[in-house]
């Protein structure tokens, strides 16, 4: 499987439960993935896994109004979800009301895609699932690819962070990150001058918080050695608006968190993740509507 790590333990979870219980319906509450940062983003990124993989047949169709995907699984696909002995079966994934539904019926897999066309727009009309992967990945792409530097302190910034990475994905922007991207037994310094002097990436994100801004300042930890990377290409290149700080979080005067060599750099407000979220992206697209904020 080529799958998020995040994505590849949603599925593990939900097949180990039925397997447990021997029960072909269930449902399990949300809850029962508090480890996973997005459920919808790992029921697409399974998707993406079984097309990749030859698992769906041509009868794969959106079939209702409200944008359900009922997906036929072929052989492959069977032996993808480890149920070799009944041919007919398959895991139904439906994300409504807080819950995941999950049961097995004839071969097929119900996902909720909110990013299908409208109902309004399908009136009934049965669209090939191939199709709709393709029109998606038209749409999503933008061919932008953006790296994010950030603070693994404390455990909300990491997860503030994952929201902001899955909604540039989202959105068509590539993300390269370090949870994702550096491996074991990779140098991190290496990688962090690579990143930041590669020209294919169009924009370095610096999330700024309490503890970016110490670490950034005090030159230690992972951040204070991107840092170190940073600062002599921002005062060193000639594209210094690839580097755009973030700020999602004030102090007690009302004032970001700001390292010191960004000070006197403009930044984007996330401190209200929506409203900030749609300048940030325009930025990113070579639209800009506003010239970020300074304080």
């Amino acid at each position: 499987m080529n799958m998020r790590k995040d994505s590849q333990i949603f599925l593990k979870k939900i097949l180990d439960y039925r397997n447990s219980t021997g029960k072909n319906n269930f449902e399990l509450n949300y809850k029962y993935f508090d480890d996973i940062p997005s459920v919808e983003t790992a029921i697409y990124d399974i998707l993406d896994d079984l097309v990749s993989n030859n698992c769906l047949t041509s009868k794969s169709q959106v079939i209702d109004l409200e944008g359900n995907i009922s997906i036929n699984l072929t052989l492959d696909g069977i032996t993808y979800f480890n149920d070799e002995k009944e041919k007919n079966s398959a895991v139904i994934f439906n994300v409504s009301g807080g819950q995941i539904n999950i049961a097995k019926e004839n071969a097929k897999i119900d996902v909720i895609m909110n990013n299908i066309e409208s109902a309004k727009d399908q009136k009934g009309k049965d669209v090939l699932v191939n199709n709709v992967y393709q029109g998606n990945e038209q749409k999503r792409r933008t061919g932008k690819k953006v790296f994010i530097s950030y603070s693994w302190v404390p455990e909300s910034n990491k997860e503030w962070v994952r929201k902001l990475e899955e909604k540039l994905e989202q959105d068509g922007v590539e993300v390269v990150i370090d949870y994702k991207d550096l491996r074991l037994g990779h140098d991190k310094y290496a990688f962090m001058e690579r990143i930041v002097a590669d020209e294919t990436i169009d924009k370095v994100l610096l999330i700024c918080n309490e503890s970016y801004k110490y670490k950034a300042d005090s030159r230690s930890g992972g951040v204070g050695e991107e840092s170190a990377i940073i600062t002599s290409q921002v005062y060193g290149n000639v594209r210094q608006e690839k580097f755009i700080p973030i700020v999602n979080e004030y102090d007690e005067n009302g004032m970001p968190y700001l390292p010191n060599y960004l000070a006197a750099r403009m930044y984007a407000d996330l401190t209200d993740f929506n409203a900030g979220y749609e300048e940030l992206l325009s930025n990113i697209l070579g639209e800009d509507k506003k010239d970020g904020n300074q304080k």
